[in-house]
């Protein structure tokens, strides 16, 4: 697991993670599958500890932010504030889920993007993790 925080600089940075997370929340994160469809193609799905097989891509979401359930109509209305602001930023992204059982959340898959950018926006949108693809593993990475 990777842990990314901001630095004093106000630079986010990402490194191994060691600490203590949510246990409950930690194991519901590691056990999720996770997909994403580029646009006209296929789903891909992947766990956590998976190979990335050198894809290389983020997924977030700004469902239940804090890990705290949130109304659908809540989630939604933060799910198209997330959408606006890729946009506007000229981001690219993909429709993207994350979930286990009858618990499932809505993400994007954001191509291109650094692990620390990613970082950035799982925290404008008060995530405790997000999922990150190097190219050769797939992570989750917790916000700190």
């Amino acid at each position: 697991m990777i842990s990314c925080g901001v630095s004093p600089w106000g630079k986010a940075r990402c490194e191994s993670w060691a600490g203590n997370a949510a246990r409950s929340y930690t194991e519901v994160y590691l056990t999720s599958v996770y997909g994403w469809r580029q646009r006209g193609g296929r789903c891909h799905w992947r766990r956590v500890g998976e190979a990335a097989q050198g894809r290389q891509l983020a997924i977030i979401t700004a469902w239940n932010p804090g890990s705290v359930p949130t109304s659908p109509w809540q989630n939604r209305r933060r799910q198209g504030t997330l959408r606006a602001s890729l946009r506007k930023h000229k981001k690219t992204f993909w429709p993207a889920w994350g979930g286990l059982g009858t618990w499932w959340e809505e993400g994007l898959a954001l191509p291109d993007i650094s692990c620390a950018e990613a970082c950035d926006w799982a925290a404008r949108f008060q995530q405790n993790a997000f999922l990150w693809l190097d190219g050769r593993r797939t992570w989750l990475v917790f916000v700190a």
